[in-house]
């Protein structure tokens, strides 16, 4: 009796961990490092960060049922000393759905140069302690600026050129995958972040102005 308690145990197990693999039961995770490079008068200036990107597969009990998708890590920070600080925001997109448009198959590997179009949205802040003062800093060449203007007039857009002096310009923005681990350090910019869940603004609920509209997860993901 006993015997075949444990076999019926054991096939139950077989069972359910068959029914895992025939229904999308686990996970897959990737790392994928964002790079931007600005060209100023004194010359290149550079910032990364790495991402995760985790896919919870779960019991798919129909078509319907999409998988959960987590993101983890942060904005791209590209310093530019006395000229201020850019941001390459997380929001849109840029969490997994650029992964998953760049890179095919479950084993990713390579490195691609975005074009224009595929440009993030970036950011800045005129006072870096006042989430109320950031601004769109859209690079030349994305045609999608003078629709997001005429869809969204109340966006404060800026050039690089406006935005960090005269020649000042996006040069590229590249994404690869990579094993390196996640990277953390955007609140060294932004120390009130730390103290924010949701709108910048610190209101519950967005409003009008682009300030009430972002969100704190734009600039930092984590678990």
């Amino acid at each position: 009796m006993r015997k075949r308690a444990v076999l019926i145990g054991v096939l139950l197990v077989l069972g359910l961990a068959g029914a895992a693999i025939a229904f999308g039961v686990g996970s897959d995770s990737w790392r994928y490092k964002m790079t931007v490079v600005v060209e100023t008068p004194e010359g290149l200036k550079t910032g990364s960060a790495v991402r995760e990107v985790t896919v919870h597969g779960g019991l798919k009990l129909t078509p319907e049922m999409l998988p959960l998708i987590e993101v983890k890590g942060e904005a791209v920070v590209v310093d530019l000393g006395k000229r201020g600080v850019l941001f390459m925001l997380v929001n849109g997109d840029y969490g997994a759905d650029i992964l998953f448009k760049l890179f095919s198959g479950k084993h990713k590997a390579g490195k691609v140069t975005l074009t224009p179009d595929q440009y993030p949205n970036f950011a800045r802040f005129r006072n870096l302690n006042d989430p109320k003062t950031i601004e769109n800093v859209r690079a030349t060449g994305d045609k999608r600026t003078d629709k997001i203007r005429k869809a969204d007039p109340r966006r404060p857009i800026v050039d690089f050129k406006d935005a960090f002096g005269e020649g000042v310009s996006l040069k590229d923005v590249t994404i690869e995958i990579t094993s390196e681990p996640v990277t953390w350090g955007v609140q060294k910019y932004l120390p009130w972040l730390k103290d924010i869940y949701g709108y910048i603004s610190g209101k519950p609920i967005s409003g009008q102005e682009w300030y009430e509209r972002v969100d704190s997860g734009d600039f930092q993901r984590r678990p």
